[in-house]
């Protein structure tokens, strides 16, 4: 589905600021994808926290970082990855870089639940956004601008180690 910016354009007050609209799209987008994820069939069953966790697993992470990506507490974490890891999804493992220190990485079952989320969140948010390709790339790029900072400081801190 494409549609033209024009007519939705027509639909909001001309006086409108573009960090308004942009917000009011950021908005929209969010509220639909949530909508249509909630409904969404998917054959491994998660949480929405849980999914985005999966997600995030690639590559294998510290529990301090997950929780900073998340804008988590850190035992809400732990109770996560322990979720995880009794259906078999994650698995704890030692750190390469500091045996002290354990990560998170994916199981078998664990990637082919990441890619099952990737695949659906792609398809529904080309439907929902009627981007295309190039439009979605952009929009990925200027959309990652926003992470908190407390996001990107844990995954410098995770490059850095």
């Amino acid at each position: 589905m494409t549609r033209d910016t024009e007519d939705t354009q027509l639909l909001l007050p001309p006086d409108l600021p573009p960090e308004m609209t942009a917000a009011i799209g950021a908005f929209a987008l969010v509220r639909q994808m949530e909508a249509r994820l909630e409904d969404a069939s998917f054959d491994t069953e998660l949480t929405k926290q849980e999914r985005r966790m999966v997600l995030f697993l690639d590559p294998p992470r510290r529990m301090g970082v997950m929780a900073q990506i998340m804008g988590a507490l850190p035992s809400s974490v732990t109770a996560m990855a322990d979720a995880l890891q009794e259906r078999g999804l994650v698995v704890r493992e030692r750190d390469p870089d500091d045996g002290r220190a354990w990560q998170l990485a994916l199981t078998a079952a664990g990637k082919a639940a990441r890619a099952e989320t990737m695949n659906t969140v792609a398809e529904q948010f080309r439907d929902i956004s009627g981007m295309i390709p190039e439009e979605i790339e952009t929009f990925g790029k200027l959309a990652t601008k926003a992470f908190p900072l407390s996001v990107l400081a844990g995954l410098a801190m995770e490059r850095d180690t």
